[in-house]
């Protein structure tokens, strides 16, 4: 088992349903959704495109969250420097743990007929992830691939949203209150130390001060126990989203990479059911 093996495009869903073709909905069976719970939905668009299939270079769509009892608690934000772990994403918070599960969009069919794949971190029983999910990239076995989102409608060629809901059941720390988040693109997973990486992203929050501007340690918080939307719009703890703020870490400035480029978002809770 190995996570994000594809170096082929990737990809994520969509504000419009007439942007999608019906067919391509992944869904899983009605028995496996359970009928107690909530379900998050997501949605998020970028400047120009989802990166198509036949596309030069891969591109990488992630939503990442945690889950907690404290609204304080680290959340998931992008890795922009050494030593590169997983290559996209860490924790708020050095040595704390700031994520638990990670939906990724990925537009080859390695990651089945809908491009989804969620991942699951390891834990115990305790329900708290065995080892640093910042490490897990040599230790793949931490991930566990638990199959598409509930529901996953990929996108047609040109659209520029991504679409998914994902009952919370089914990810550690379901009976936790809060859910932390973000949503991370980019165009490079670099494993170990290398410091002439070429790596573009984006990520929740203004970019537009570039690396060390202090827009980028930031990351979304929903209560995941009632009905809700947080939305970009609303701007809760900085994760306002602009455009044109994806950002190169070998130079640290800004650059023109509409297909990566978050422009719009919005995070609810609905009933499983």
């Amino acid at each position: 088992m190995k996570l994000f093996v594809s170096r082929r495009p990737t990809a994520l869903a969509a504000l419009s349903a007439a942007l999608f073709f019906p067919s391509a909905c992944a869904r899983v069976p009605d028995a496996d959704l359970g009928e107690t719970g909530k379900r998050v939905v997501v949605r998020f668009r970028v400047a120009n495109q989802i990166q198509p299939p036949n596309a030069a270079r891969p591109y990488y769509y992630f939503f990442v969250f945690n889950r907690s009892d404290n609204a304080t608690d680290p959340g998931p934000v992008p890795r922009t420097s050494v030593p590169w772990g997983n290559g996209f994403v860490a924790s708020s918070q050095s040595g704390r743990v700031g994520y638990i599960g990670i939906v990724q969009y990925e537009s080859s069919q390695s990651q089945g007929l809908s491009g989804y794949q969620v991942y699951s971190i390891a834990t115990n029983d305790q329900g708290e992830p065995v080892g640093n999910p910042d490490e897990f990239l040599a230790l793949p076995d931490r991930f566990n691939p638990i199959g598409a989102p509930d529901v996953a409608p990929t996108p047609q060629q040109g659209a520029n949203e991504l679409y998914f809901e994902l009952n919370l059941d089914r990810l550690p720390r379901s009976n936790q209150r809060y859910l932390q988040f973000n949503i991370i693109t980019t165009d490079n997973l670099p494993a170990g130390a290398d410091l002439s990486v070429v790596k573009d992203f984006d990520s929740l929050g203004s970019g537009l001060g570039g690396i060390g501007g202090g827009g980028l340690n930031v990351y979304g918080t929903i209560d995941a126990t009632v009905n809700n939307v947080v939305t970009n719009a609303q701007n809760l703890g900085n994760t306002a989203e602009p455009q044109g703020d994806v950002i190169n870490v070998a130079t640290g400035a800004l650059l023109n990479e509409p297909n990566l480029d978050i422009i719009d978002w919005s995070v609810e809770i609905k009933d499983a059911r």
